[in-house]
Order: structure tokens, then C-alpha cells, then sequence
């Protein structure tokens, strides 16, 4: 694995960075002086205490060149060049955090044909761990560089301001890992914290710019609509005395069209409530028709889904009644109709909706029902039918039978597929009804004639 160094040391407590390599100079250098019986402070040619100070005003003209710096590409370009002047390099580059993806993104190299070099640097830094450990702490990280031919060290020195990470240097140097001293790490990380307040600042200045000019551009739009408004207003004056003027006229026509309005509206809501009964209602029988029948199924689906209530649909056919028509007339059909719907309807219970959806097909929804309901309904239709073909009977009339099919919604997915279940199961009955019908003419050697008593039975499929 390779060796990672890094700056472990914190700078001097509750002092800038430059004063504390100051004070570190002078203090080696006062220690020294002692030995010779000499004062370091008494020595104003002293080498190393005067290269402290230029160290010291070289930070200063730095941050000068950071707060006149007109874009942020000037000040990277300053960044750059300063540490160049700081450590012999290869290569520096710059990279910045993207607000967005929280990425580091490369932002500018010195060469710029380097720049390159510099990404490939970084992301094999990445993967050796180099990068992050600069990152977590916050400190400058020396590693061997991983990209270049040439023997060196990548200098890694992370940008913090209030414990934020706004970018990385990568410095790329000839020099290896132990000729990188402590001197050079520490002037890395005091422009890296002075560069990194003046990106924050010019960040924000940047962000204030933008919106002073929306408050600007705000208040120029609010300047324009106020002077709309005070025109508009200046409009809404001469018109209003204009609807005063009318006002008056308006209110005489008013009590005039009240009067005449009122007796429109009650002759077209009695006139509406005529064409919804006769659009919903079965001519006929006085039942309600297909369309209602329809649409209530739609409102029994509806209220299936939402809590599963159960329902059970009884589908009826009257048998044979092409016969009576074309033996007695459409008015004795029309009457078997209207018997048999009056029939159902004394059968059905008070929530039961009786419909008529054909010519002679019948249906019955009953709501909240258990399976047991349509028997009892099936055998009330069946005690009210025998009750009627006896008075029929004894008027010399054919008896009527019917075909009669239910299904509960236990058997479907939905009231479709239960009203299709009891219509499949009444055309079974029918079926049965006929066959019963030929095997008695045939046992009675006879031409096959359906009427009289034939029209009596009535059985139930379920």
C-alpha cells in the first residue's frame, strides 16, 4: 500500500496562520541566539526573522490581489500562481465542490495542458485513499504521485471555511514526500483559507448581485402595474358613473324580466323533470327503463368497490310472448307486460329496483342482499304467478310463464359480471322450459302448439 503523509500538527491557537510561522521562525531562531549569548530580537539583519516578514507581506499583497480580482477565473488564476510561487511544481491545479452534485469539479491548471494531468491525478488519489484522508481532516496531505512519469509528490491541500469543504488544491512536485517541509504545508493552507474566504465572498457578493437586480427588476414592475392600475382606475371612474347612469334603467326592466323569468324557469324545470322521467322511465309499464337500469348498476359497482356491500341480481323473460302477440295482438302482449311488471313489483322488496331492459326481460336489483333473498323473491313470484294464470284462467285467457335466473356478487368481480351470470343462468331456465315444453307434445303424440296451460310453468335456475 502506498505511504500517505499527512500534516498532523494544528496551527498556533487564537492566531492567523502567517503570524504563527512568524513567531515559529523567530522563536527557533531566538533559541539559537541564546546559545551564543546573543538576542534574536536585538539582531535586526537577522536572515530568517526578515523572511518571515516577506513571507508575511507576500500573504498580504496575495489577499490584495484576491479582493480586486474582478471574476472568479482571476482569482483561481492568483490561486495558482501563488502556490507556484510557494512550492516548485509539475502541474497545480484547482477544484471546486459544485453546489448541484456536491462533486469536486476540476476548474482551472497551470499549464493549462496540464489540466488533464491534473484530473487523472485526482482520481487516482481517490482511489488510494489520498484525497480522503485531506477531506475528513482538513488538512494538507502529501502522497506520491500516482500519474506521472517523473519521480514526486502530489501536495493535496483541502479549501474549509466554518467547517465546510469548498474545494481541493493538487499540486503536482518534483520534489518527494520528506523535501515537502512543514513551511511549505502551512503557506499552502493559509492561501488555500484565504482563497477559500474570498471564493465565499465573492459568492455571496455574486448572490446579493442577483438579488439586487431581481429586487430592481421587482420594483420596476411594480412601478409599471402601479401605473396601470392608476389608469385602469382613471377607466374604472368614467365607467362606473356610466353603470350608475344604466343602473336605474337596468332596475325597471328588472322587476319585468323577475316576473317573466320565474315562469320560464317553472315551465322548463317542470318540463325537465317530465323528460327525466321519460328518459329513465319504461312507457309501458311505468318502470324504470334500461338506461336507469344501466346506470344504477354503474352506482351499485361503485358502492361494491368502496365497502363490499353484497348485492344479488334476479334476471326474468317472459316465455313465449312472440306467440300471444301473433296469435292474440299486441294489445294482450302489452298487457302480459304490464301484468307481469305489476307482479314483480308486489313481489320486490321497498329497496328492490324493478326495471324492464327488453321487450320481455326483467330485472331486479336488490342491494344489501344475502343469496337467500332471491329464493324468497323466486317464490313469491312463483305464488303470485299461479294466483294470476288462475284468473286468467277462468277467463279463458293463456296462462303466463317465465324464465327466471339470479346471481350474487360473490360470483364476480364486479355487478357486471353478476348481472351476466344471472342472465346466462335465465336462458338456461328458458331452455329447460322449452325442452319440458317438447317432450309433453311429443309423449302426447301431438303438432307441437305452445299455449293454454303450457304458459304455466316457471322454474328457477340459481
Amino acid at each position: 500500500m502506498q505511504r500517505v503523509s499527512s500534516w498532523e500538527r494544528p496551527m498556533t491557537r487564537g492566531k492567523p496562520a502567517s503570524e504563527g510561522l512568524i513567531l515559529e521562525v523567530a522563536m527557533q531562531k531566538d533559541e539559537k541566539a541564546h546559545s551564543n549569548g546573543t538576542s534574536l530580537f536585538a539582531q535586526s539583519d537577522n536572515r530568517a526573522f526578515t523572511q518571515a516578514f516577506y513571507s508575511l507581506a507576500s500573504l498580504l499583497e496575495f489577499q490584495e490581489a484576491l479582493d480586486i480580482a474582478g471574476s472568479s477565473g482571476d482569482i483561481i488564476r492568483h490561486m495558482l500562481r501563488k502556490t507556484q510561487q510557494i512550492v516548485p511544481t509539475r502541474a497545480v491545479g484547482l477544484l471546486l465542490v459544485e453546489e448541484a452534485s456536491q462533486e469536486f469539479k476540476l476548474v482551472g491548471a497551470i499549464p493549462a495542458s496540464m489540466k488533464g494531468l491534473c484530473q487523472s491525478e485526482m482520481d487516482a488519489q481517490v482511489d488510494e485513499g489520498a484525497f480522503g484522508v485531506a477531506v475528513n481532516h482538513r488538512q494538507p496531505t502529501v502522497a506520491p504521485t500516482k500519474t506521472s512519469p517523473e519521480t514526486g509528490s502530489t501536495i493535496l491541500v483541502p479549501l474549509i471555511v466554518s467547517y465546510k469543504t469548498l474545494g481541493m488544491l493538487i499540486a503536482l512536485t518534483p520534489l518527494a514526500e520528506r523535501q515537502v517541509k512543514r513551511g511549505i504545508l502551512i503557506s499552502l493552507s493559509v492561501i488555500a483559507k484565504q482563497f477559500a474566504l474570498t471564493i465565499r465572498s465573492h459568492n455571496l457578493f455574486d448572490d446579493l448581485r442577483r438579488k439586487n437586480t431581481a429586487l430592481q427588476q421587482t420594483k420596476a414592475a411594480l412601478q409599471k402595474k402601479v401605473a396601470e392600475m392608476e389608469r385602469t382606475e382613471a377607466e374604472l371612474t368614467v365607467s362606473l358613473r356610466q353603470l350608475e347612469a344604466k343602473s336605474a334603467e337596468l332596475e325597471r326592466l328588472k322587476e319585468g324580466l323577475e316576473a317573466q323569468v320565474g315562469k320560464r324557469t317553472r315551465e322548463l324545470l317542470a318540463a325537465n323533470e317530465e323528460l327525466q322521467r321519460l328518459y329513465r322511465t319504461d312507457g309501458l309499464t311505468g318502470l324504470p327503463n334500461r338506461q336507469f337500469l344501466e346506470e344504477s348498476l354503474k352506482e351499485e359497482d361503485s358502492v361494491l368497490m368502496r365497502d363490499a356491500s353484497p348485492v344479488t341480481v334476479v334476471v326474468i323473460d317472459v316465455n313465449n310472448l312472440k306467440f300471444v302477440n301473433d296469435t292474440q295482438g299486441h294489445e294482450q302482449g302489452d298487457l302480459v307486460i304490464k301484468e307481469v311488471a305489476q307482479l314483480l313489483k308486489s313481489c320486490a322488496r321497498e329497496t328492490d329496483l324493478v326495471a324492464r331492459f327488453g321487450g320481455d326481460e326483467f330485472a331486479v336489483i336488490m342491494p344489501e342482499a344475502q343469496p337467500q333473498a332471491a329464493k324468497s323473491f323466486t317464490r313469491r313470484v312463483q305464488l303470485a304467478l299461479r294466483r294470476l294464470n288462475q284468473s286468467r284462467d277462468r277467463l279463458g285467457v293463456p296462462k303466463i310463464s317465465v324464465a327466471i335466473g339470479y346471481a350474487d356478487t360473490t360470483e364476480g368481480d364486479n355487478i357486471t359480471a353478476t348481472f351476466n351470470a344471472a342472465d346466462y343462468r335465465m336462458y338456461e331456465d328458458k331452455q329447460r322450459y322449452y325442452r319440458q315444453i317438447y317432450r309433453r307434445k311429443q309423449r302426447a303424440k301431438k303438432p307441437l302448439q305452445i299455449a293454454g296451460d303450457d304458459f304455466s310453468y316457471s322454474s328457477v335456475v340459481a
